[in-house]
C-alpha cells in the first residue's frame, strides 16, 4: 500500500511541476527630485519584448501606479542597454543608470535589486531609487517542495522489518 501511495505522490509531483512560467517582478521607483513622480508596476521576469531598437526593447506592464494612484492605462516601458545609457523610459521621462536586464534584446531576463537612476547619460542628477523585487515562488515550486518534505517525512517514518531466518 505504501508503494502505491509513494508512486502516486511522485506522479502527482511530476504532473504538477510541468512547465514553469516567469515569476512577476515588482518595480517600485521612489523619486528624490520633487518634480518627478514615484511609480510602480509589475512585469514578468522573462518578458516578451516588442518594438526592439538597436539598443533597447519595450514591454507591457501591469498594475501601473503613479504617486500611489492607479494610472488610467498601463503603457509600455522601454529598457535600454548600457551602450544607450542603461535604465528605462517611463511615460513621463527617461531614467538612466545601470542596465536592468541580462540576455539579449529579444529574450531579456530582468534583474532584481536596488538601482539608482539619473536624469541623463552624464549621471549628474539623481532622480530616485528603483527597487526591483521578486514575487512569491511559482505554484510548481511550492508543489515540489511540499512533495519533497512529504518524502522526507515518509523516509523518516519507515522502519525496516527484521528478516526472520527459518532453518529447515
Amino acid at each position: 500500500m505504501k508503494k502505491i501511495a509513494l508512486a502516486a505522490a511522485l506522479f502527482g509531483s511530476a504532473v504538477t511541476a510541468g512547465s514553469a512560467t516567469a515569476a512577476p517582478l515588482l518595480y517600485n521607483f521612489t523619486a528624490t527630485a520633487a518634480e518627478y513622480p514615484s511609480f510602480s508596476f509589475n512585469i514578468d521576469s522573462n518578458p516578451s519584448s516588442f518594438n526592439m531598437g538597436i539598443y533597447s526593447f519595450m514591454v507591457d506592464v501591469q498594475n501601473y501606479t503613479v504617486n500611489g494612484a492607479p494610472a488610467s492605462s498601463a503603457p509600455g516601458f522601454t529598457f535600454y542597454t548600457s551602450v544607450d545609457g542603461g535604465g528605462l523610459n517611463s511615460p513621463t521621462t527617461s531614467y538612466f543608470g545601470q542596465q536592468l536586464f541580462s540576455g539579449t534584446l529579444s529574450t531579456p531576463t530582468l534583474s532584481t535589486g536596488k538601482f539608482t537612476l539619473f536624469s541623463s547619460n552624464s549621471l549628474a542628477i539623481v532622480l530616485g531609487t528603483l527597487n526591483v523585487t521578486s514575487a512569491v515562488p511559482e505554484p510548481a515550486t511550492w508543489a515540489m517542495m511540499l512533495v519533497g518534505f512529504g518524502m522526507i517525512g515518509a523516509t523518516a517514518r519507515y522502519r525496516r522489518r527484521a528478516t526472520k531466518i527459518a532453518y529447515a
